[in-house]
């Protein structure tokens, strides 16, 4: 992490998101409301026993409370970035196809040689099935 956690913040959002009070999280950890405020104001530490306790009432890891990513964390963060320089890879790949069309004659013409191609491959299909057609059924099949 570039940046300390701090742990009485980490203790506090996780709180908070459960929307449990800090009464309600001391009776949950069997203490007493004033402990759980001077551990949210980092005036005492909980001991290591007491932060496993607290992430399983939060539903968290004890990781979560240092700000630290959990592994399947790491992996899908791993995963998100390979997948983001494959992307921009195939971006930088599909500008190099990318014509650059000065005027609308350009476009004009450009889309006219597409077509003129696309209705002679269609031409050629066409003539290639009159003239194998005929063949084909002049072979008898025994």
């Amino acid at each position: 992490m570039d940046k300390k956690v701090n742990l009485g913040e980490q203790i506090r959002k996780y709180r908070k998101q459960k929307r449990y009070s800090q009464e309600n999280l001391a009776d949950l950890l069997g203490k007493k409301r004033y402990t759980v405020d001077a551990w949210e104001r980092n005036r005492s530490t909980p001991d290591e026993a007491m932060m496993i306790k607290i992430a399983d009432v939060l539903g968290i890891q004890v990781d979560d409370l240092y700000g630290r990513q959990s592994f399947e964390d790491k992996q899908t963060l791993e995963s998100l970035n390979e997948i983001s320089d494959q992307a921009d890879g195939i971006t930088r790949r599909a500008k190099s196809f990318q014509i650059d069309f000065k005027t609308p004659e350009d476009v004009k013409r450009y889309y006219r040689k597409r077509i003129a191609i696309t209705i002679g491959i269609f031409g050629l299909i066409i003539l290639a099935i009159f003239i194998i057609w005929p063949i084909l059924g002049q072979i008898e099949v025994q």
